[in-house]
């Protein structure tokens, strides 16, 4: 399928030029990321930042397969999961897992084999400060809208100051994308998914419908990485403003 998150190094590059031009630098300069000391009130005094720049395997700290293993997936592609953790391929500030993959393999009554595609993302994006990712999630997703080109925009109600729902389809596939802001970080989900392999022959080969993944991405999938980062936060007893 074409993937609609290809120019993906294009796309991704803008939201680094979008980025570094809030932060002052490509890895974001700004506020230091110093380790904090204990406050007044027994909590620390680091940045949220300074917590969430530090997973090294986003690919293991986000619930990443369980993502995948919701579509009963047949194989991740090509190098399977990639992890980017900060600083790292071309959206340097975000920490990030993506891959390619195939959700399912069809053979028809003639034995021809064909595959089920997309692609998977799942990152968080700190900043040091709220003003500064406010800036950046209306960089990001205007970045994202202008990629997508038809996508509807929705609002994406949760337990974060704000948050956009983009859903694209058309003849080379269905894109669901998910960001929110929430204090000083970005959360981001994108699924994409192409055409059923047995969309012209019979039966579907996917076990979902269009509605059941916007459903579980939603209401179950998102606010449960949301709740992910907050519980690291929490623990580690940083404040996210």
């Amino acid at each position: 399928m074409k993937h609609k998150l290809t120019g993906m190094a294009a796309s991704m590059g803008a939201l680094l030029i979008a980025a570094t031009a809030c932060s002052g630098g490509a890895t974001g300069d700004g506020p230091p990321l110093d380790a904090g000391n204990e406050g007044d009130d027994g909590s620390s005094t680091a940045n949220a930042a300074y917590v969430l720049r530090d997973w090294e395997e986003p690919c293991e700290t986000f619930d990443f397969d369980e993502l995948a293993e919701w579509f009963d997936y047949a194989e991740y592609r090509g190098d399977g999961k990639i992890n980017s953790p900060y600083g790292v391929g071309l959206d340097q500030p975000a920490v990030m897992c993506q891959t390619l993959i195939n959700y399912t393999k069809w053979t028809n009554d003639r034995g021809h084999e064909r595959t089920g595609d997309g692609m998977l993302l799942v990152a968080v994006v700190p900043w040091e400060d709220a003003e500064t990712a406010a800036t950046d999630f209306a960089d990001r997703v205007q970045v994202r809208k202008d990629s997508l080109g038809n996508a509807t925009e929705s609002e994406l109600p949760g337990a974060w100051d704000e948050g956009v729902y983009l859903r694209d389809e058309d003849d080379t596939g269905d894109a669901w994308e998910l960001l929110a802001r929430d204090g000083a970080y970005i959360l981001w989900v994108y699924v994409e998914i192409g055409p059923d392999p047995a969309h012209d022959e019979g039966d579907p080969s996917y076990s979902w419908t269009n509605d059941e993944v916007t459903d579980y991405l939603i209401n179950s999938y998102f606010p449960q990485e949301h709740k992910l980062v907050e519980d690291a936060l929490q623990e580690a007893g940083v404040k996210n403003e």
